[in-house]
This record gives structure tokens, sequence and C-alpha cells, in this order.
């Protein structure tokens, strides 16, 4: 919420998908900021709920302190959504700074918000270009068929060693 009132001047809004026990807390702090006619807290979805707000969205935004490889990023990059998230763990595996989405720094709202700036100031056909970028990142990483190759292989591998 920091780093998106840092980024007010840039006209974009905000979904919120998720419940939690900080809910309330974020409510507050996007009345704090004046911020409540830009994001909407939808609060727990379904899976084709998520899907839907994804296929709304023009981005995926993601901050957070500590993840691996976040399944919903997965998921936007797959659906041709270009990320902002934080540069932690896995993360930087799949998004690529320039080529399909922007990195900031964990706990740092400006670099987030530097994230938000950059995206806002990005043409549409730049967008779509790192939207097609995503989604061959995600599929070429992490696709069923990539993951059921990579398991086949440590099966075989321990068959083998056996």
């Amino acid at each position: 919420i920091e780093a998106f009132a840092a980024a007010r001047n840039t006209g974009l809004h905000l979904d919120i998908v998720g419940d939690g026990e900080f809910r309330s807390e974020l409510e507050a702090m996007v009345a704090k900021h004046g911020l409540t006619d830009r994001v909407v807290f939808h609060g727990s979805l379904s899976g084709e709920g998520v899907r839907s707000v994804l296929e709304g969205a023009s981005a995926m935004v993601m901050s957070s302190f500590a993840e691996g490889l976040p399944v919903v990023l997965m998921e936007a990059m797959g659906l041709g959504r270009p990320a902002i998230a934080p540069s932690i763990m896995g993360i930087p595996e799949l998004v690529r700074p320039g080529e399909n989405g922007w990195l900031g720094t964990t706990g740092d709202a400006e670099s987030l918000a530097d994230g938000l700036r950059a995206f806002a100031d990005t043409s549409r056909q730049e967008l779509e270009r790192m939207g097609r970028a995503a989604h061959e990142a995600a599929r070429e990483r992490h696709s069923l068929d990539t993951e059921a190759a990579k398991l086949d292989g440590a099966f075989r591998a321990l068959a083998g060693a056996g």
C-alpha cells in the first residue's frame, strides 16, 4: 500500500485478492492514503475468481518479504501478465527486468513504487511484448509438461540407481 501510495500519480488501480489477519490494517492504510477509490479488496476467491481478476489486470504486483516461487506469480505470467515483484528467493528465476517485468528490493516501498511507475510509463505495445515474454517464461519453466518431465527424469534416475 505504501508503494501504491508513492506511485499515486500514475492513475493505476489495485485489486487485492485474499483475506488474512492483516486485511483490516491494509484497509486502514488505504483509507489513510486516500486510495479507497483506486483499491478493491476482493477477499478470498476460488481459483476461477483469482483467474478472473488476473485476466482483468494489466500486470501482477507482489510485495512480499518471504516467498519461494509463488504459484500465483506463475499463474499471472502464464496468463501473459508482466510482473512487479521483490527480488527474493525464486522470483528472479521468472521475472527478468525489462524482459517480462520489474524487480524491486524486498521491504523497500520506494523500490516497488519505481516498478509501478515504470509499468505505468511503458507503452501498450511494449507491455504486450512483455506479457508474451512472461507467458513464455512461465510455460518454458513451469508448465505441466515441463514439471512432469522433471519428475519423470527424477523417477528414472532413482529407478536406475537401485
